[in-house]
C-alpha cells in the first residue's frame, strides 16, 4: 500500500520540477499527508514549526534526488538540530569539514545513526550499497531504503546543514524530485519496478533489464517478459514466441470513442503464446460512455489452460451496465451488457 507520494513544489521549485534548496532552507515547505500525518522538508527547527510535525510509520522509502549538491541527510524522524536517532552528515561546528563532509561521498548514514538505519537495506539506482561507508553518486539518482521495522518518518533531508560552499565555490544543498513511501517492506521485484519508474521519469536512465519498448514491434521467436500491460510492445504476425506476463494484475482501458471491439491497450500476439500467473486480476477502466458490446483485452495463438480470473471494473460515471469476463481458446474478452439483458447460452 502506498501511504503517500510527494512531488517537489513550492518557492524553490525549478522549471524542470526539481525542488532545489541550494540557495538556503528558510521557508522550506511541509506537506500534509493522509491520516493527519505531516512530514517536513527541513530538519532545522529554527525554520519549522515543530509542534505540527506528525510522523508517518513507513517501511520502504524510494526517492528521486540529485546528490550533486551534497545529498544532505536524506530522511529522519524529527525536526530538531539535536535529533537523537540520526545526526547530520556534517557538523556545523566543524569548520574544516565544510569542504569535505558535505560532499556527496560522505557515508549516507552518519556514524551516530541508530540500528534501524544501519540495519536497513539501501540501494542507489537499484544497486545495493553499504550506507554506513558509502556516499551518494553526485548526480541525479534514485535512493531506496527498506527498513525491518516501522520508522516514524517526520522529515526529508537536512537542508540547513548542507548549504555550504565547497572549495570550487559551488553552493552545497539538497535537491529532491519525488518521494514514495510504503507501509510495508517491498519485495525486490516491486522495488525494482518503482525504481525503474522514478529513474526514467526523473533521471532519464533505466535499470538493467528495464526500458520503454511500448513503441517497438517484436517479431521472431523467444520470450518477452512483460511486467504490466502498459509496458507491452506490439507483436506482429511473425512473432511466434511467448509473451510472459509476470504480474498478477493486468490493467486495461476501454474507450468506445477510440476503439470498438477491443481495449485501447489490448495486447495481441496472433501467432504467439501467452504465459500468465495461475491467478490473475483483470482490472478494467471504462471511459464514459460505456457502450454495450464485446471488447478483446488479450488475444494470442495460444492461451494457457483455464485460469483463475478475477474482474475489477472502474466504471466511474459510465452508467448502469453489467460486466463479465469471457475466455475463449485464443482470447480474454470483456462483455458489457445493459442492465436487464437476458443472455441465453445453448
Amino acid at each position: 500500500m502506498i501511504f503517500a507520494n510527494a512531488i517537489a513544489r513550492g518557492p524553490y521549485r525549478r522549471d524542470d520540477g526539481w525542488l532545489d534548496l541550494r540557495a538556503g532552507s528558510s521557508g522550506a515547505i511541509g506537506k500534509v499527508y493522509p491520516d493527519g500525518a505531516l512530514i517536513r522538508l527541513n530538519q532545522w527547527s529554527n525554520n519549522v514549526d515543530t509542534t505540527t510535525i506528525s510522523p508517518m510509520p513507513v517501511r520502504t522509502v524510494i526517492m528521486a534526488m540529485d546528490s550533486s549538491g551534497g545529498g544532505g541527510t536524506p530522511l529522519g524522524t524529527a525536526v530538531d538540530v539535536t535529533r537523537s536517532d540520526l545526526g547530520q552528515r556534517i557538523a556545523a561546528s566543524d569548520a574544516a569539514a565544510k569542504f569535505t563532509k558535505s560532499d556527496y561521498t560522505s557515508p549516507i548514514w552518519p556514524s551516530d545513526a541508530k540500528s534501524e538505519y544501519t540495519s536497513a537495506a539501501v540501494y542507489l539506482d537499484g544497486v545495493a550499497v553499504n550506507a554506513t561507508v558509502r556516499g551518494f553518486n553526485g548526480r541525479k539518482e534514485v535512493f531506496s531504503t527498506v527498513f525491518g521495522t516501522d520508522l516514524a518518518l517526520g522529515v526529508f533531508s537536512d537542508y540547513q546543514r548542507n548549504t555550504y560552499t565547497n572549495a570550487l565555490g559551488e553552493v552545497q544543498g539538497e535537491i529532491l524530485g519525488e518521494m514514495l513511501m510504503f507501509s510495508r517492506e517491498l519485495e525486490d521485484s516491486e522495488r525494482n519496478l518503482v525504481e525503474a519508474y522514478l529513474m526514467r521519469k526523473w533521471c532519464g536512465t533505466t535499470l538493467p533489464g528495464y526500458g520503454d519498448f511500448t513503441g517497438a514491434t517484436v517479431t521472431g521467436a523467444g520470450t518477452v517478459n512483460v511486467p504490466c500491460v502498459a509496458a507491452a510492445p506490439k507483436f506482429d504476425s511473425g512473432f511466434t514466441g511467448t509473451v510472459a506476463f509476470t504480474n498478477e494484475m493486468l490493467s486495461f482501458t476501454i474507450d468506445a470513442t477510440v476503439s470498438s471491439g477491443a481495449a485501447a491497450n489490448a495486447v495481441v500476439a496472433a501467432n504467439g503464446t501467452v504465459s500468465l500467473p495461475a491467478a490473475v486480476t483483470i482490472e478494467v477502466a471504462i471511459v464514459p460512455p460505456a457502450v454495450a458490446g464485446s471488447y478483446t483485452l488479450l488475444s494470442a495463438g495460444t492461451l494457457p489452460a483455464p485460469l483463475d480470473l478475477t474482474l475489477s471494473v472502474d466504471a466511474g460515471s459510465a452508467g448502469k451496465k453489467s460486466y463479465a469476463l469471457r475466455r475463449t481458446a485464443s482470447a480474454i474478452i470483456l462483455d458489457i451488457l445493459p442492465k436487464g439483458m437476458i443472455v441465453t447460452v445453448r
